[in-house]
This record gives structure tokens, sequence and C-alpha cells, in this order.
């Protein structure tokens, strides 16, 4: 589906319903994988590239921004007056 010139790849209700204003591609255990946040909703998604699905994290504020995926795949998040480094495991 396209929105406003977009293509919209969220399936099965994984999309965000606000804009995403942070983006960030890489490479997480071999799998291609955008990650976006920056939305009013907030999650942070990491979206599979191959397989369009994306995995939701949820925080307990506004996320202002996706700031890095560091080497070693932790995610650097701002969140609200925070920000959050989460180290990858088996789920993202």
């Amino acid at each position: 589906m396209h929105v406003g010139g977009a293509l919209v790849v969220g399936i099965g209700g994984t999309a965000s319903t606000d804009r995403v204003r942070a983006l960030v591609c890489t490479r997480i255990g071999g799998r291609a994988v955008a990650v976006t946040g920056g939305t009013n909703d907030e999650t942070v998604r990491i979206w599979d590239l191959v397989s369009r699905q994306a995995t939701v994290l949820s925080f307990p504020d506004q996320v202002d921004g996706v700031l890095a995926v560091t080497p070693n795949r932790a995610l650097v998040v701002g969140c609200g007056n925070d920000v959050v480094v989460l180290e990858h495991n088996q789920d993202w």
C-alpha cells in the first residue's frame, strides 16, 4: 500500500499510526533490518526487510529517535529525557 508516496510495509497491524521521524538500516544476526522510531506511540519497530515483519518494542515515554545500532547490535534510543541502550537478544 502507498500512503503519501511512501510504501507502507506494515503487516498485520504492525505499521505505525504516526509519522516515523527516525530510521536506521543495518544487519542484525545476518538479517537486513530497518529500525524505525521517533513516533508518538512510544514504540520502536525492528523490521526484517525480507519477511516484512516487525518486532515492536514498547517504551514508557515518547521515543524521540533511534540514535544508533552499535557493532555489537545494541540499540540506542532517545526516550523522553533519557538515552536507553538495549542489548541484542534472540527476540530481535
